[in-house]
């Protein structure tokens, strides 16, 4: 070993720290460092603030600004294992030990003594202490939650967020009671509270929140919608009836929060649910009709016809987006071979926007069985698109759609064969028909292709390139 690796280590000393839980961990700190070199140790990996931290030696509480070699009895001792760190044996108990107890004191003289921003920092700690806080963190946060201070309510509330256990019932209560607090900050925090630590079905806190969607602040309604569907069960009548009351709110924002949450806690096959959503479609924006699409294709069962009435509906909306998003609600709610939807799907092949085209390819795909006739000469149709996205689409969706050996798919597909771009799946589509390829001569281009948005650039014939050269030296 190297003089001054060996001489680095007697520099080092290891310690042993911990807890009355049971919990032990080995710091290895400079033989001239202090205690509070310790505590941020301890800081860094239990993530204990050093507000709370006391650490007691041979019954003494020791200062921060004690070196860490006066104030420890047992020798430093050089322990290694295997593996990682041993707390376990006679070579954990040669280790000099350090007891780690979290105290609330100087946080509570801060609460106590100090202006609002000590009470600030104060609170922002027990938030940073978390659950290690226990009891007594608790009982320090839940007197601020009334406190006089905007702030300082506030922070309690995110405070007792970071403390409390799931499903606390007193923590909860505490919660709910600042959703009707005068500060809208301090209702927005709540709400965020209630959602994190309220177990899911707690018809109390269904209720609080329930009132609170008709607060006079539009992100507070929209938020809190937002927590009825994680604080909710699936079917709650209560929360259901508070949603379904802003799926036509006049605040876009509102309807589409209001939208989403009925999608989650909605039950499959609720009529009423049905008929709400296919109103609120009437006027709403694009962002809320996508929703509704959604929201629709989870909650209704395949063939309602109500539902599919409103999704084909809205296959003439002036956003390509909302159209698309039709499209996909039709492949979870249209029954299999339904004339009327095939035909409403074929029209929108005709659509001026790519991105619908390629949508309505996979969602006629996916509503007919194959060799169904209407479908297929619908597909072909789009082999010869102005866009390269749509012809592949095409040719993957007729190998689907067409019955094996199909004499005008197959005829089509291999009219496609002089495309360098789409070949190979056109041979794919031709094996998957019972075809087997045939080679097709390309034609010689003379001069290089021409480039277009819709189309990929062709590969370069570096021969044809070399006696091109060749022959105009």
């Amino acid at each position: 070993m190297r003089p001054g690796r060996r001489a680095s280590e007697s520099a080092c000393r290891r310690v042993l720290v911990h807890t009355m839980g049971g919990e032990r961990l080995e710091v290895e700190v400079n033989a001239e460092a202090t205690v509070s070199e310790v505590k941020r140790r301890i800081a860094a990996r239990w993530l204990i603030p050093l507000v709370f931290q006391q650490l007691i030696a041979d019954g003494a509480v020791l200062e921060d600004a004690d070196l860490l070699a006066g104030t420890l009895a047992k020798p430093a001792v050089q322990v290694e294992s295997e593996g990682g760190l041993d707390f376990s044996g006679e070579e954990c108990a040669s280790l000099p030990s350090i007891l780690l107890v979290v105290s609330t004191c100087r946080v509570e003289q801060d609460l106590a003594e100090g202006g609002i921003a000590a009470r600030l920092g104060a609170l922002r700690n027990l938030q940073c202490l978390g659950r290690r806080g226990g009891e007594a963190a608790l009982l320090l946060i839940t007197e601020y939650l009334t406190a006089a201070d905007d702030d300082v309510r506030s922070a309690a509330v995110e405070a007792l967020q970071a403390v409390a256990e799931r499903g606390d019932e007193r923590c909860v209560a505490a919660m709910c009671e600042r959703l009707q607090d005068s500060s809208s900050h301090v209702r927005r925090v709540a709400l965020v509270a209630v959602s994190q630590v309220a177990e899911r079905g707690d018809a109390a806190v269904v209720a609080a929140v329930g009132r609170i969607v008709g607060d006079r602040d539009v992100g507070i309604r929209s938020l809190a919608l937002e927590t009825l569907a994680s604080v909710a069960r699936e079917g709650d009548v209560v929360a259901i009836s508070a949603i379904t009351d802003h799926l036509e709110d006049a605040k876009g924002v509102i309807r589409r929060s209001a939208i989403r949450a009925l999608a989650i806690i909605g039950t499959q096959g609720d009529a009423a649910i049905i008929r709400a959503l296919k109103s609120s479609m009437r006027g709403c924006d694009e962002q809320a009709a996508i929703a509704a699409l959604t929201a629709m294709s989870r909650l209704a069962r395949r063939g309602d016809e109500v539902a599919v009435e409103a999704v084909v509906a809205r296959l003439r909306d002036d956003s390509p987006a909302v159209r698309r998003e039709a499209l996909r609600a039709l492949v979870a709610l249209a029954s299999n071979n339904d004339e009327a939807i095939i035909a409403q799907v074929a029209e929108c092949l005709q659509d001026h926007h790519w991105h619908v085209r390629d949508t309505a390819l996979r969602t006629l795909s996916a509503i007919v069985d194959r060799g169904h006739p209407a479908a297929v000469e619908a597909v072909i149709s789009r082999l010869t698109d102005p866009e390269y996205n749509v012809r592949c689409a095409a040719v993957r969706v007729l190998a689907s759609v067409a019955e094996h050996g199909d004499s005008c798919a197959i005829q089509a597909l291999t009219a496609c064969m002089l495309e360098d771009a789409i070949k190979l799946d056109v041979q794919r589509a031709l094996a998957a028909l019972g075809r087997s390829c045939v080679a097709v001569r390309l034609p010689i281009c003379r001069g290089p292709p021409a480039l277009t948005r819709s189309s990929p650039p062709a590969p370069l014939d570096e021969g044809a390139e070399a006696a091109a050269a060749a022959q105009a030296a």
